[in-house]
């Protein structure tokens, strides 16, 4: 499969990134843990091992964003991964749009949600928007 191609073609960075930050099991599925680290730490105020630089990160990100692309390429995968969340925002709208229908006033003027990056992904791939790359860290979508 393209996911598999995709990870093994990165050994040379799985090899890499496990030597520097100590992780056991790096790889394309769970290179998400690099950055959830670096991030982390950035907010605290810590410095990051000097050895793991920046551009480790950013590619071990963007093959991520990658993977969450293959991951919801078809359109079941896209339904099953935001099913839950889909329901949500369609109810909540449905409901808005009763009310419109009857002059009445919404009982929600604003609906905030937080998600996962995985979330946001099937989301996004679901309305056939996702760009391939990971939402970072306190996305907004409007």
């Amino acid at each position: 499969s393209k996911f598999r191609s995709l990870d093994k073609s990165n050994k040379w960075l799985w090899k890499k990134l496990r030597k520097i930050t100590g992780l056991r099991n790096i790889n394309l599925y769970n290179s998400w843990e690099v950055e959830d680290i670096t991030t982390s730490e950035n907010f605290d105020g810590f410095k990051h091992m000097p050895r793991l630089k920046d551009d480790l990160i950013t590619k071990a990100d963007k093959l991520y964003g990658h993977s969450l692309a293959l991951h919801f390429s078809s359109l079941e995968a896209q339904k099953l991964a935001a099913s839950e969340f889909f329901k949500d925002v369609i109810a909540k709208f449905d409901g808005h749009i009763e009310c419109m229908r009857h002059n009445k006033t919404a009982p929600l003027k604003f609906v905030l949600y937080s998600a996962h990056d995985m979330t946001l992904s099937s989301f996004l791939s679901a309305l056939e928007i996702f760009d391939g790359v990971n939402p970072p860290y306190a996305s907004t979508l409007f």
